[in-house]
């Protein structure tokens, strides 16, 4: 028998289908298979490597602070953060950051780095768990749990990345459709939107490296008023990606989780003549291929090169 149902942010069933019936005939293919689990780094990736709260692989290495986040990334020996990724939460004149704090390693093999942080954030209590894998990526689990009936006003993610190294902004759909938008990147700040118009990621940066955040959901945000819960606002020489995960008064009746990812570019090396590469069927006709074939000679051609 199998049904389907559409489940919202809170876990509360919105709609569901009709329960059919059917016969499977033969186990298909798939089943218990295990092609692909193999928990090993890829080539050309190395192995991530941790010595106290740096944590290093292909071409990165990413510092943390004591309140479980990033306070350093360096990619192509730059770093890219202005200062410290920051989760701040409001109550009342009150403004909280994680405070009394402790790490631990759970898992540190090579393949990945597992670290958790657990700490006090205003009247809640706070862990930021956080894997970090061998390509470069980042899952924060954030769960917090009420203590009392005392509620937070506003929790608000900031990510603030140099100025330097922020010339672009790329998120799918969104960007692509905008009217600055050139080629699917953005060059305009202030940006504020809707998660409905974002899609599932967003990536600052320039030429050369960069910072992509992503999330599969707003599961366990709290947004009443939606429209301008993610931002990208300069502020000097800095600009900050800006999250707002609660925007109004929020008591939960039990613990919730907010997960979302971080992954610092580029993820891996780049073929010497990769920006030649056109990713177009050879149907379509544009006029600058011939010239553009001509120009980088034999290093391109318009379906691609071997994998030097």
């Amino acid at each position: 028998t199998c049904q389907a149902l559409v489940i919202g942010h809170d876990d509360k069933v919105l709609s569901k289908s009709n329960c059919v019936t059917f016969e499977q005939i033969n186990d298909p293919i798939w089943k218990d298979n295990t092609i692909g689990t193999d928990d090993i780094v890829l080539p050309p990736w190395t192995p991530v490597l941790r010595h106290d709260n740096r944590v290093s692989m292909w071409g990165r290495d990413y510092d943390f602070n004591d309140k479980g986040f990033p306070e350093r990334l360096a990619t192509k020996g730059k770093n890219i953060l202005a200062k410290s990724i920051s989760l701040q939460a409001g109550s009342g004149n009150n403004i909280f950051e994680i405070e009394k704090s402790t790490t631990e390693y759970i898992e540190d093999n090579g393949v990945r780095v597992r670290q958790r942080t657990t700490g006090k954030l205003g009247p809640w209590k706070a862990e930021i768990n956080c894997m970090i894998e061998f390509d470069g990526l980042m899952r924060f689990d954030m769960t917090f749990t009420p203590q009392g009936k005392q509620p937070i006003d506003n929790m608000i993610l900031e990510i603030p990345v140099k100025k330097e190294y922020a010339q672009f902004i790329h998120s799918p759909c969104r960007t692509a459709t905008a009217p600055d938008a050139k080629n699917g990147f953005r060059t305009k700040y202030p940006w504020k939107t809707s998660w409905s118009d974002l899609s599932h990621a967003i990536w600052l940066g320039d030429y050369e490296r960069g910072l992509q955040w992503f999330s599969e959901s707003t599961k366990g945000w709290y947004v009443k008023k939606p429209g301008e819960e993610i931002q990208v606002i300069p502020e000097g020489d800095t600009v900050t990606m800006r999250f707002v995960l609660i925007d109004s008064p929020y008591v939960p009746d039990k613990p919730f989780t907010i997960t979302f990812g971080l992954q610092a570019t580029p993820v891996k090396p780049m073929w010497p003549n990769f920006r030649g590469f056109r990713a177009l069927p050879t149907s379509v006709k544009m006029p600058y291929r011939r010239s553009e074939e001509r120009r980088v000679g034999k290093e391109c051609r318009s379906r691609g090169s071997p994998d030097p």
